[in-house]
């Protein structure tokens, strides 16, 4: 069995065997936003979709367990899916993913496997989409990700399982950017395909699901689609935000050749209230000074939370600011011996000036300070900007870096010395635990006599 190499967590689903998933570290499932469409929202005549929007069918979330299996990339314009092969597993007697995701999972793989398999209640992917699958042949491997729909005790099992696969579909085409289309309607270059597709239009296999299982239930390709597309439409595949700091600075709004939106609670397309801008834009903040106090991002783009004049928050491209990088009021060149204090501390480490002072000292830390605690380095600068002072400081190592100088320390001073000759001392440490330092002052202690070098 391969080692599951990642998993998204959110929310556990169920339990699953030990002795089947070795290695297996959780179990989660993204959040659904509420994708439950009206039969306002459909274009072509299904009872089974009518069936979906009158009962309010909604479907599950994704539940990730990734399986390494064998990595391969698309032979595709930027290594990636081009589109999705839908296939049924035509076992008349199983009716869970998680069963049929099981039997590959403990061997069934060297022979094919999919990325996901869809049942009533689950969609269970336990392969990363950005990596190739061995489901439909050489042609088809290369090009799409590709799921299996188990097959359905009921009509209303069979809703809900289509309901969950065509919302899978919506997802992956958001995900990826596709214009949902079929295959068979634009002679093989669609988005949209079933295995039977791949046979007729790339060859290199030769089954023909899930067609007959679907005519089965009175259902087609053409009424997926738009059950597909509804979802699409709908929505509520939003972006992740893949990372979210405070970030202050100060900055000018610069708009001359754009004009971004304005989103009062979170980056663009990250909920509900953020698929469309306010009513106002950044156009007409544009040359007004604002202050910076978070830095997001998403796929799309980096996001700042801007705080105006008048005391308005809002998020909005970065690319619609200009940054006022913080001056050095003044600069010293130095030369002492200190130590990397850290303890309370993880400070940056900047390679060309103190932090915010221009562009290659603006974004997150290269390094940070707290890797080399307690290691001794010689003090070479002193510069102070609005913030603080920092020092350049070179390790032992020979590297040298900019950082806060309220993140070292240095050594006390010797402020007198003398020599005593030959005298002989017991050093006593009944009620002490003093250090040893092989470099300055006493170089022994212990219960014994010693002799006192110097004092």
């Amino acid at each position: 069995m391969n080692k599951i190499v990642k998993v998204a967590t959110a929310s556990v689903v169920g339990l699953i065997s030990a002795a089947v998933l070795a290695g297996y570290t959780g179990v989660g499932s993204p959040k659904v936003n509420a994708a439950v469409i009206t039969q306002s929202e459909l274009h072509t005549g299904s009872s089974i979709n009518s069936y979906i929007a009158n009962n309010k069918i909604q479907p599950v979330g994704i539940t990730k367990e990734l399986h390494t299996f064998q990595m391969f990339k698309y032979n595709t314009s930027g290594n990636k899916p081009v589109g999705v092969v839908f296939h049924y597993t035509d076992n008349a007697s199983n009716y869970s993913a998680r069963n049929e995701a099981n039997y590959e999972i403990n061997g069934g793989w060297k022979n094919a496997f999919v990325h996901t398999f869809i049942d009533a209640g689950t969609i269970l992917n336990i392969h990363d989409t950005n990596y190739g699958c061995w489901g439909s042949g050489p042609q088809g491997n290369k090009r799409f990700v590709q799921f299996e729909l188990v097959t359905a005790r009921s009509r209303n099992d069979f809703a809900h399982s289509i309901s969950n696969a065509a919302w899978y579909v919506a997802y992956l085409a958001h995900e990826y950017g596709w214009n949902l289309t079929l295959a068979s309607q634009h002679n093989g270059s669609g988005t949209l395909w079933t295995h039977y597709d791949v046979t007729h239009y790339l060859g290199g296999t030769d089954h023909t699901d899930p067609i007959a299982y679907l005519n089965s239930w009175g259902y087609n390709t053409s009424q997926f689609l738009d059950l597909a597309k509804a979802y699409f439409d709908y929505g509520g595949f939003y972006d992740t935000i893949t990372s979210n700091v405070a970030k202050t600075y100060n900055a000018t709004i610069s708009e001359n050749n754009r004009n971004d939106g304005l989103y009062a609670t979170g980056p663009y397309y990250t909920s509900d209230q953020t698929r469309v801008p306010a009513t106002v834009s950044a156009k007409t903040l544009n040359g007004q000074s604002v202050k910076v106090l978070r830095q997001a991002v998403t796929k799309r783009a980096t996001w700042v939370q801007i705080q105006t004049s008048s005391g308005a928050v809002w998020w909005m491209d970065k690319r619609g600011i200009t940054v006022d990088y913080d001056k050095v009021l003044s600069s010293r060149t130095v030369s002492y011996s200190a130590y990397l204090d850290q303890s309370y501390r993880n400070d940056g480490l900047y390679k060309d000036g103190p932090y915010m002072t221009g562009p290659s000292t603006f974004e997150f830390a290269a390094k940070h300070a707290s890797q080399y605690d307690k290691q001794p380095v010689s003090v070479l600068a002193e510069e102070t900007t609005s913030r603080g002072t920092w020092v350049k400081i070179r390790l032992s190592n020979g590297d040298t870096w900019w950082m806060d100088k309220a993140g070292i320390k240095t050594y006390d001073s010797i402020s007198g010395e003398k020599s005593l000759g030959n005298v002989t001392v017991r050093v006593t440490q009944d009620k002490r635990n003093d250090g040893l330092y092989a470099s300055g002052l006493i170089t022994l202690v212990h219960k014994q006599s010693c002799q006192l070098l110097r004092l």
